[in-house]
């Protein structure tokens, strides 16, 4: 417990010690942010790629889809580009849920920044 006398000269070293912690803090969630936005740059671009993928996929089904006298092996080739055009699906989501993911961790680290902000507003009044 701080004596009454010391109270105000220990609160006013107080508040400079906070500011300066949360200006630190500032500081690292902004880095943070930058990180996150090589991330998601480089998560956009696998997304991007396995998007090119699926759409050329279709290209390929049409050149490898010609008539043949056997019919099993349509069908095989058939199921063979389904699951292709499955798996590409599914990883476009999975991607997509990553990318929503780190945006999510961004907007958090944001609102950290403003209650640190609105927090070192009301210490300097």
């Amino acid at each position: 417990i701080c004596p009454e006398d010391m109270e105000e000269a220990f609160l006013v070293e107080y508040r400079k010690g906070r500011v300066r912690y949360l200006n630190l803090e500032i500081q690292q969630n902004r880095r943070q942010i930058r990180n996150l936005d090589r991330d998601i740059s480089e998560k956009e671009r696998e997304l991007q790629n396995l998007r090119n993928r699926l759409a050329y996929l279709p290209v390929i089904q049409a050149v490898t889809n010609r008539p043949s006298a056997n019919q099993a092996l349509e069908e095989e080739e058939r199921r063979k580009r389904q699951r292709q055009v499955d798996d590409l699906n599914y990883d476009i989501r999975s991607k997509s849920r990553e990318i929503d993911n780190l945006r999510n961790q961004q907007n958090q680290l944001r609102d950290q920044i403003d209650s640190y902000e609105n927090e070192i507003t009301s210490l300097s009044q």
